[in-house]
Order: C-alpha cells, then structure tokens, then sequence
C-alpha cells in the first residue's frame, strides 16, 4: 500500500506507519521520510517564490513611478520659478526638454513593434516576387525547390522614398540585375534544367522541330504568360506543350 505524503489525522493510516509521519500546522501530519523532497514544502517554497518576486517588481515599479512623479514635480518647480523672473528663454528650454523626452518615451513603445511590422513587409515581398519567378519558370510540382534559391538572390532596399526588391549575386552582394534578369540566368543554370518549364519548351522540337518538343505551334511572349494564375500557366506549358518567346 503506497503512503500518502500528508493527512489530516493519523487514523487515516495503519497503526503500524503512523511513527513515520511528524505534526505539521498547514496539512496535519506529512510523512517524514529522509532524504524525500516534501511536495507539499516545495509547492509552498515556490507559492513563496512567486509572490516575493510579485512584491519585489510591485516595489521597483512603485519607486519607478514615484521618482517619475518627483521629476515632473521638479519640472513644475523649475518652469514656476522660471515664469516668476520672466525668464522666457530658460522656459521655453524647460517645454522643449520635456516634449523631447515624452515624445521619445512614446516612441520607444512602438519601436519593437514597428520593427516586427517592417519585417514581415520585407518577407511578404521577397516571398511574392520568389514565388512568382518560381512558378513562372518551374514544372508543376519543383517550384518549392527552385524558391529557396530565387529567394536568396532578393532583398529589399529603400530607393527614392520607395520599398524595392532588389537583386544581389550569388555572394549576396549588390547587383544591378533586374527581376527579368535573375529569371533568365536561372533558365540558362544547366543545373536547375530537369525542373525548368522552359527547358521541355525549348528542346529539339521547339518551334515545330523534331524531338518531343512543342507540336502544336503555340507560343505566348513572357509578359502574357507572367499575368496568368499559375493553373494557367502550368495548363499551357505542360497539357498545351507551348513555347515561350521574348516580346
């Protein structure tokens, strides 16, 4: 039969364990067991714990606020003083101090958060342009391979006032590459080719050749086949086996 750690009396167990319990005031009696951690101490050592440390940030945010409140007195005091020798230079001084220092306390709360906002924007637009080329030039189904590599090669800049997704080389450093650009060198990567949408497009029997390629005589400029949903674009490379051409 398994002890219970506390009871309220000692009738609770058999005669023969109760000298192994000892008197305690908040439970009745606990078993006394050496070398045994008590749970019910250590619940009340860490009940103790939270409520000094609620007592202690209570106490430095009471001192925080008290030594605001002798600041802004002292600065009524100091404005007061000012006004009664007609000092307007020194008091207009004392106003712009403490609008500088409002003002600077309101903005430091919306920091974090206007910096998180910032980041996410960033990631949103990198996204949207990575996964557009990646759909654009990929087979159905190897676009969420080719998006990590097209995605490492943008950042976005401030330009003219202006948020601009911008190109970088392979080494992460600036570049004057165009969105266009990125696209086609990743075409033209041999290494990439067996998940390029172009590569099916542009075999042997591109342009009515022979060789598997296009057949059918369709072809479509870029631009066209950037504005359509990917559904589409799969539908025209893949099922129509069409061929993109540079307007």
């Amino acid at each position: 039969m398994a002890l219970k750690d506390t009871i309220k009396t000692l009738e609770e167990v058999d005669e023969a364990f109760r000298p192994l319990y000892v008197a305690d005031k908040e439970v009745g009696f606990k078993l006394d067991v050496e070398g045994r951690e008590d749970p019910a101490e250590l619940r009340r050592a860490k009940q103790r714990e939270t409520e000094g440390r609620k007592a202690a940030e209570k106490k430095i945010a009471d001192m925080e606020a008290a030594q605001v409140a002798r600041d802004e007195q002292a600065r009524k005091d100091r404005e007061d003083a000012l006004k009664k020798a007609g000092d307007v230079d020194a008091l207009q001084k004392s106003w712009q101090e403490k609008y500088d220092k409002d003002l600077a306390a309101e903005s430091a709360k919306f920091t974090p958060q206007l910096a998180s906002m910032e980041l996410d924007l960033n990631r949103e637009m990198i996204d949207r342009h990575a996964t557009e080329i990646a759909a654009s030039i990929s087979l159905p189904g190897s676009e969420k391979v080719l998006f990590p590599h097209i995605r490492s090669r943008l950042r976005i800049e401030m330009r003219d006032g202006r948020r601009t997704t911008v190109v970088v080389d392979p080494e992460g450093k600036a570049s004057a590459m165009t969105l266009d650009e990125l696209k086609k060198e990743f075409l033209a990567d041999k290494g990439f080719a067996p998940m390029l949408a172009a590569s099916r497009a542009s075999g042997g029997g591109a342009n009515g050749g022979k060789g598997g390629g296009a057949t059918d005589g369709k072809t479509m400029t870029r631009a066209d086949f950037e504005r359509l949903e990917p559904a589409k674009r799969s539908e025209f490379l893949v099922k129509n086996r069409g061929t993109l051409v540079d307007a």
